[in-house]
């Protein structure tokens, strides 16, 4: 199938279901047929030797990476390692000083789309640094050393050509802050203007979803990560076009393959333009895992041997029940507002631990072995 469908619902899959043994027969197919210049194809199994968008062909590294973080299998960055090595270079031989040009997917099925150099390029210094890391993992040093200067290179030429000294990108689009938050573009002391900003061309759109696959996973977990967890619920809770509840407004039982899949025309009858049963939009779920639950990987300890529990409350719900079954046992966390505040309760996994962060200062950060607990936030 499309290579990035595949990587951008990566995640979320791996979220809803044990998908390691299916990602490791897809990794296998997108080595196999990797073109002799590094690229990987943008449908694999083939069907076409079309290779090197971004995007769709980071699929070869971004894959690795969330198989690694879910599940901790460090053989998965061995088997991909020389592949991803290549395609990256790839990506360094068709780029110029270290910008990108081509015109490639975009953010896939956007309503308004960034510039193609910034979003090539932000997306080369995201897998580049993947790559490094994931070098570092498997005890790789020089080639950690070669990847890391390649990701600053990349970093260096985005932020030189598309950030501005206000934290402003481009066209103030939420795409554009949305990379550039989610993949680390910006330096410490102008994320929280990027943040803010974000914020502000979501509000001027009033709260639709203009997003499209590559940065809609992101954006409800970048708001709350900046502290605008209401503006989040209102995305979500967004009935008019485009939004997720406008697809199902029009009768859907599935999600579309962008958000004007399904157009009603001046006469009442309705337009079909694509797919009406597509994962990539559908790659927003993990942010009712790692925020309304609020259960959050450590990257420094991958298959959840340490974890975040950091729940959302807003939006005007009322409760949160859910789980997420690690490789250590099944994680799980509910909340419910209550007479007496917000009521918590968690089970954390045998041999695994948390760090627990709540709404009031005395629940911050709290490190907590495997168990289970319960917790009641008085009200303010």
């Amino acid at each position: 199938g499309w290579t990035g469908d595949a990587q951008v619902f990566a995640y979320t899959g791996s979220l809803n279901a044990y998908t390691a043994n299916f990602m490791y027969k897809y990794l296998d197919a997108l080595r196999v047929s990797q073109n002799e210049d590094g690229s990987y194809l943008q449908i694999t199994p083939f069907v076409d030797p079309t290779g090197g968008a971004n995007g769709w062909s980071d699929a070869g590294i971004i894959i690795v990476w969330e198989m690694y973080q879910q599940y901790g299998n460090q053989q998965v960055i061995r088997e991909n390692l020389n592949a991803m090595c290549r395609y990256v270079d790839y990506l360094v031989n068709t780029s110029n000083e270290f910008i990108r040009e081509q015109q490639n997917y975009n953010d896939h099925n956007a309503i308004s789309y960034m510039e193609d150099a910034c979003c090539n390029t932000a997306q080369c210094t995201y897998v580049a640094g993947l790559l490094a890391k994931m070098c570092d993992v498997v005890g790789e040093k020089e080639l950690c050393e070669k990847y890391t200067e390649i990701y600053e290179a990349y970093l260096e030429s985005w932020r030189s050509n598309f950030l501005r000294e206000d934290g402003s990108i481009g066209n103030w689009l939420p795409s554009e802050y949305v990379i550039a938050l989610a993949y680390g573009l910006y330096p410490m002391e102008l994320e929280i203007a990027g943040a803010e900003k974000l914020k502000i061309s979501v509000e001027a759109g009033e709260h639709h979803f203009t997003t499209g696959y590559i940065t809609t996973p992101h954006i409800l977990s970048i708001l709350c990560k900046y502290g605008y967890v209401e503006t989040a619920y209102k995305m979500i809770q967004q009935t008019g076009y485009p939004s997720f509840n406008y697809m199902f407004e029009q009768g859907t039982t599935a999600l579309t393959e962008g958000w004007s899949t399904i157009m009603i025309n001046g006469d009442g009858r309705k337009t079909i333009n694509g797919s009406l049963n597509h994962v990539a939009l559908g790659a927003v779920g993990q942010w009712f895992y790692t925020d309304i639950l609020g259960i959050k990987r450590d990257e420094a300890q991958p298959a959840y041997k340490h974890f975040f529990l950091e729940p959302q409350v807003g939006g005007g719900l009322t409760y949160a029940k859910g789980s997420y079954d690690s490789i250590y046992g099944n994680i799980e966390s509910a909340w419910e507002v209550t007479e007496k505040g917000i009521e918590f309760h968690f089970v954390i996994p045998a041999n695994t631990s948390a760090t627990v962060t709540l709404p009031g200062e005395e629940y911050r950060e709290m490190e907590l072995k495997a168990g289970v607990y319960d917790f009641v936030v008085p009200k303010e």
